[in-house]
């Protein structure tokens, strides 16, 4: 165990490190990139609910697809911190304008917007720090979006830029695999299809 933690650091380091180096530039062309093809996916465009996430620092920006939920039929729900439970919670938005500052300073669903049973979403785009092509995720590293997704059955869309993704990476039990990735380049279909 030790030695997966570990194997994990040295990654999360690496690709932090790479990240770090992206232009602003560099992180608007993949942003619209993969939101283009994102929304070419089946599952997405089949989906009529879609969790999604806040982006933070070097992360890919899906946010704008929220103002064109009504107009695709679609509703949107985002991660909000509930503190009765002490982990997050989706929640149902309609607007970027419904969205402010939360916990640690990403933006989240206003109290105004409620709680959607997660069962109930049908496609989840997740962020992380890498992705393998069999479908493993390395997040930041505090299990936040594990424990989020634990009794999720919706389709699993991890998505990052291209050097973010590896031929595999250590993973534990409770790690959550995604069914595809999408990058700036690719759609990448994983086992789980």
């Amino acid at each position: 165990m030790p030695q997966r933690r570990d194997a994990k650091q040295v990654i999360r380091a690496e690709v932090r490190r790479r990240l770090g180096r992206l232009t602003a530039s560099d992180r608007a062309e993949a942003t619209a990139k993969v939101r283009s093809r994102l929304v070419q996916v089946d599952q997405f465009r089949e989906a009529e609910s879609v969790g999604l996430y806040s982006a933070i620092d070097w992360e890919i920006d899906l946010v704008p697809l929220l103002e064109a939920g009504g107009a695709s039929g679609k509703s949107y729900a985002l991660p909000r911190w509930c503190a009765e439970s002490e982990q997050y919670q989706f929640v149902v938005v309609e607007s970027s304008s419904q969205l402010e500052r939360g916990r640690y300073g990403i933006f989240e669903p206003d109290e105004n917007c409620l709680p959607i049973d997660q069962g109930s979403l049908d496609f989840v785009v997740i962020p992380g720090l890498a992705f393998s092509r069999n479908g493993a995720r390395l997040g930041r590293g505090r299990g936040f979006y594990d424990r989020l997704l634990e009794n999720c059955q919706a389709h699993l869309c991890g998505v990052c830029y291209e050097f973010q993704v590896f031929d595999e990476l250590p993973q534990d039990p409770w790690d959550r695999a995604m069914n595809r990735l999408v990058t700036p380049r690719q759609c990448v279909e994983t086992f789980l299809e």
